[in-house]
């Protein structure tokens, strides 16, 4: 349990004495064809017993490099100077087969998604008992017997029935849960805990959290939290360490970096963070939905049609109803934010409304039109009508594909535009989304991940839509690329006046861009209505939940939030 002192001082009471884990002077470097790279420098921290450190940045920081040197985790093409100890004792320059000692025994790592740490052919069971009679020298029964334990401690509700399955048969949350046993299986003194919650709902990630703050009171572990997520940092860490451009730039109690920071580079990384209640005071000053565009693409001065109405959907897969019945209307110049947890038939209804996947039942029309179940023949001219931003860009974009070619394939497949007026076309595409003409004769692998949603937005936007169809395209983005591109959008969407379906786990995010919020649970829409109303003054228990998991960062509200969470 916590004690009264961690809660009044904001750290565990345990923390003071000697630091288990100090880093001393720590610089990474990397050989590459074009000579060293340097990707930290000067790294100086440390991390006492029971304590919760945060590592913050930006991809490329060295948040990763900088923990994982520690172990040894890094590619044969890195160098370490500097000093680590565990201890007392030094880690840099020990020979693998102690380092192997050290990893598992003394040091464990959770990474971001559980699937690539667990082996996808063999039992949960199986994997966990291996680690205990490699690490431990348990006999088999003995550790069936420790793996039933541990899955008890991480909260597993059935631990029989999770040691005979296979990792795809459990939930995210659970694999993480299953990972997070493994890591202190061995009862390490240090955990490093590498984007542990980002891939998982707020319900899932506020469980997580609280099973990591349960494991460090109990078992006195230190943890070494990398994150780019505030709100987990305000939920769990005691003390913050702020990397930029591979040093140090600040560090401290939460309390002070998250409220009162001294480095103008975490400001405005906390400046970034989109968090509930703050977009209440932003002035949006978007058409109002259904004013725009004005005249339709006939040139009638008749209203509009919606830009997406879903009536009645049902998807079935086999025996399992994913979406029931879901309606929904988005009207020209409106977006619509679509929340809920995974499988909750968000993403199915997202593919139903863009073509990609036909329902049982139900309609789809855009702009109009009924696009249900139309074969690719007919629906191919259909098509400019609407578009979608996915997740990952770097999935979505053809590798093989300038920057130049991606942006105007769909003008070309339409045959909007051709020769000069197609590459003024594609120019002037690139300008509306903050890159350039100059960036149209690169590739994706040589662009940042903001860059390469930009592009994204850039060849979903160019055919002038009626409906963008947007499934969490700033998900995987650090805070303060995920600013710029919901900036972008705002900007897009007030000039264009294109419908948005906009999905999200992010409630912060879709208070900040949506008009109006529905919100999924078991495939059925349970609340909807105006942004402020649902998420201001929710009505149905399951959407009080939602907002009441979701962390921001400030680690006295934080605090608060989490007390009345748990029900007192």
């Amino acid at each position: 349990m916590t004690t009264r002192a961690h809660e009044e001082a904001g750290g565990p009471a345990s923390a003071a004495g000697d630091p288990v884990l100090r880093f001393t002077d720590v610089s990474v470097r990397f050989a590459t064809g074009d000579g060293e790279v340097r990707a930290t420098s000067g790294v100086t921290f440390d991390v006492r017993p029971a304590e919760v450190v945060a590592v913050v940045g930006e991809s490329g920081s060295g948040k990763s490099v900088s923990a994982l040197s520690s172990i040894g985790l890094l590619p044969s093409s890195g160098r370490v100077d500097g000093s680590v100890t565990l201890d007392g004792r030094e880690l840099l320059g020990l020979d693998e087969r102690r380092m192997r000692s050290v990893r598992g025994n003394d040091v464990a790592v959770v990474f971001q998604e559980p699937m690539t740490a667990l082996n996808p052919v063999f039992t949960i069971g199986w994997q966990l008992i291996e680690v205990l009679r490699r690490h431990m020298g348990l006999s088999r029964p003995a550790a069936r017997e420790r793996a039933r334990e541990l899955l008890e401690l991480v909260g597993l509700p059935d631990p029989g029935r999770a040691l005979r399955a296979y990792p795809h048969q459990l939930s995210g949350g659970q694999r993480q849960r299953v990972v997070i046993a493994m890591a202190v299986a061995c009862d390490p003194k240090v955990l490093i805990a590498d984007e542990p919650t980002t891939a998982l709902d707020v319900t899932v990630q506020a469980e997580i959290l609280d099973l990591l703050r349960d494991l460090r009171d109990r078992l006195r572990t230190a943890i070494v939290l990398i994150t780019h997520d505030m709100g987990v940092v305000a939920d769990l860490a005691d003390r913050v360490v702020v990397m930029y451009q591979g040093e140090i730039v600040e560090q401290g109690d939460v309390r002070q970096v998250l409220t009162a920071p001294r480095h103008p580079y975490t400001a405005r990384l906390l400046a970034a963070v989109p968090h509930l209640g703050r977009a209440a005071a932003r002035d949006r000053a978007r058409p109002e939905p259904g004013a725009a565009p004005a005249r339709g693409r006939d040139g009638t001065g008749a209203a509009p049609a919606p830009a997406l109405e879903v009536r009645d959907l049902v998807v079935e897969y086999g025996p399992v109803r994913a979406v029931r019945g879901v309606s929904l209307r988005i009207d020209p110049g409106e977006v619509l934010g679509l929340v809920g947890e995974s499988g909750s038939g968000k993403t199915t209804v997202g593919r139903c409304a863009a073509a990609l996947q036909r329902p049982t039942s139900g309609s789809v029309h855009i702009a109009g039109r009924d696009v249900t179940g139309l074969p690719a023949r007919r629906l191919r001219p259909l098509r400019r009508d609407f578009s979608i931003v996915f997740q990952d860009p770097a999935s979505s974009l053809d590798p093989r594909m300038t920057i130049g070619d991606s942006v105007a394939e769909p003008l070309r497949v339409h045959r909007v535009h051709r020769g000069a007026a197609l590459a003024d076309r594609v120019a002037e595409l690139l300008d509306g989304v903050a890159l350039g003409a100059a960036m149209r004769d690169r590739y994706p692998h040589e662009l940042s991940g903001g860059q390469r949603q930009r592009v994204s937005i850039a060849r979903a936007l160019a055919l002038e839509p009626r409906l963008l169809i947007a499934d969490e395209p700033t998900s995987a983005l650090d805070v303060s690329v995920q600013a710029e591109i919901l900036d972008l959008f705002l900007d897009l969407q007030r000039r264009l006046g294109f419908g948005c379906l906009f999905i999200s786990h992010d409630l912060a995010v879709v208070e900040l861009l949506a008009d109006r919020v529905a919100v999924m649970r078991d495939g059925e829409i349970v609340e909807s209505g105006p942004t402020a109303q649902v998420l201001g003054e929710p009505r149905h228990a399951y959407t009080k939940a939602l907002l009441a998991a979701a962390p921001v960062p400030d680690p006295d509200r934080q605090r608060e939030r989490r007390t009345a969470r748990a029900g007192g």
